[in-house]
């Protein structure tokens, strides 16, 4: 069976990209979770065409996009996070959060506001980090496709099907259990489309196919 994940006319061919897909979200006017039971709820977000890549997206101008109460993600050896942002205000950016959780332990994509670079969060429960930070700037209100792929320790930030930045190697000894769902917000300005996690690493060339499906 097809599961379609790219807007009404597109359909994700490719049946490896929907292995161990445990949440997605078109983001077209709604917040359903087109896998899993984990709808969001919305906090001042403006769904529209322009604020979409693929049909509609979520619009944020200072909002947030959020999980209910409850529900929550464990990432495990190994996953992966995408989704595709266009921002140009970096005065509030905290990060265009596709998952992310609180003060140790985090998981997902965010915006540098003090340069504007993409950076993948990847921080657990003992406070071992992982992340990646791109070394181009991206608040060029483009949008841009980022995918967050953690592999065992090895810890890779691609942006438009390319990988960008020094791929992160290190020891993880903590967990990365609990993750709150929580797209945008964080006094976040900009646009968010199309977001999904995978418990599993995403190869080079599935990133590329996704990158490519949406451009």
């Amino acid at each position: 069976m097809e599961l379609q994940v790219f807007g009404l006319a597109r359909l994700i061919h490719n049946m490896s990209l929907t292995t161990n897909l445990v949440n997605y979200y078109k983001l077209d006017d709604n917040g359903t979770d087109q896998v899993s039971a984990n709808t969001l709820t919305v906090t001042s977000v403006v769904f529209s065409a322009l604020n979409g890549k693929i049909n509609h997206g979520a619009g944020f101008t200072d909002g947030s996009y959020d999980a209910p109460a409850g529900s929550s993600l464990n990432v495990g050896t190994n996953g992966s996070v995408a989704g595709w942002v266009k921002f140009t205000d970096l005065n509030n950016n905290g990060f265009p959060a596709l998952f992310f959780t609180g003060a140790t332990i985090r998981f997902g994509i965010r915006v540098n506001k003090a340069n504007g670079h993409l950076v993948f969060q990847c921080v657990d429960s003992n406070a071992v980090d992982g992340s990646v930070e791109s070394t181009a700037v991206y608040n060029d209100g483009n949008w841009h496709y980022c995918v967050g792929v953690k592999s065992g320790g090895t810890t890779t930030l691609y942006v438009d099907g390319s990988s960008v930045g020094t791929p992160g190697s290190v020891t993880f000894t903590g967990n990365f259990n609990g993750i709150t769902l929580h797209v945008g917000g964080n006094s976040y300005i900009g646009a968010v489309d199309e977001v999904g996690y995978w418990d599993r690493a995403l190869t080079r060339a599935e990133v590329i196919s996704l990158y490519n499906g949406g451009s």
